[in-house]
């Protein structure tokens, strides 16, 4: 036989998490580069407040980012367990 059908999944799989990889890393990029919109902020806030009613936690952290929220945390909202994660 000449390919080993193993070794083609694994060079598969591979390509799935560089392409992930890939598209992350364009995706932050992207992110990153979009302007700031305070209405586009205060709608998105207002949605998950309203979203999370009832969960402190996360209406912690929804204020939590309202105060303190910067163009330079990006990837640090995104990945936090939180409101903002969620979203995607």
């Amino acid at each position: 036989m000449m390919f080993d059908e193993k070794k083609q999944k694994t060079a598969r799989t591979l390509s799935k998490r560089a392409t992930s990889f890939l598209w992350y890393q364009m995706f932050i990029d992207v992110l990153k580069k979009l302007p700031q919109m305070d209405q586009a902020k205060i709608d998105m806030l207002k949605t998950c407040e309203d979203y999370y009613c009832f969960n402190k936690q996360q209406l912690s952290k929804i204020e939590q980012f309202r105060t303190s929220y910067t163009i330079n945390e990006v990837i640090r909202w995104f990945t936090l367990d939180s409101f903002v994660y969620r979203l995607l």
